[in-house]
């Protein structure tokens, strides 16, 4: 069964960007695996490099590297009041 063009698109283009991700991702992944980083940490590393990147404000990238939470507007009513009260605290750290 043939899908809608525009599904066809869609579907092409998320596996040309999945294969793109994963392919800078094994770059990492090797890379750091000799200095024994998980794919968690260079996952985190990359987010910070990132955000730093982006200019954003020190206190959120902070607040980011020590919960390993990223509370946005958007986000902030997904986020359990626990969640919320640690990244809260860090930023005012």
């Amino acid at each position: 069964m043939m899908k809608p063009s525009g599904e066809r698109n869609c579907v092409n283009s998320n596996a040309s960007r999945e294969a793109k991700l994963s392919a800078s991702a094994s770059f990492a992944a090797t890379e750091s695996e000799s200095i024994g980083d998980s794919r968690e940490n260079i996952a985190r590393k990359e987010m910070v490099r990132r955000l730093r990147q982006e200019r954003v404000s020190p206190d959120f990238i902070y607040a980011f590297e020590k919960t390993g939470n990223l509370v946005t507007n958007e986000n902030r009513d997904l986020w359990t009041s626990k969640a919320f009260r640690e990244w809260n605290r860090a930023l005012r750290e």
